[in-house]
């Protein structure tokens, strides 16, 4: 999973394209990196939701400061891995045009590939 995502879509489009069943007033990011909001789609009770969620899975910090967020989801038999992806209750999907793993000189431009939709663990599902 990458660590810059961009959604150029509009609200209505990502509740059609993803058949909300339950629409929320959020709004769409132009971006989303660790620390910021996001958008994830997932399905409770039968019903899909698109929930606005701040980006990045917490990562404890050995040094007792506070949890940083991590994003890159690169190596699936790392341990902190090992339950979160197996477990279908934690998992959702990601809607995305375009995606980045920043590198270089902070501020500078920046290319953004086209994307699709993926299911929360890096996997493309659809196009979108």
């Amino acid at each position: 999973m990458s660590r810059l995502f961009a959604v150029a879509s509009d609200l209505q489009d990502i509740i059609e394209h993803f058949k909300i069943d339950v629409p929320s007033d959020i709004e769409v990011p132009p971006e989303t990196v660790e620390g910021t909001r996001g958008l994830i789609v997932i399905e409770q009770e039968g019903l899909r939701r698109l929930k606005s969620i701040p980006w990045g899975f917490p990562r404890l910090t050995r040094t007792g400061e506070p949890p940083n967020r991590i994003g890159l989801v690169a190596d699936l038999t790392n341990p902190m891995w090992e339950r979160v992806v197996v477990e279908p209750k934690y998992r959702c999907l990601v809607p995305i045009t375009h995606f980045a793993n920043p590198e270089g000189v902070k501020g500078q431009s920046l290319v953004l590939a086209s994307s699709s939709a993926t299911d929360g663990v890096g996997r493309v599902l659809q196009k979108y």
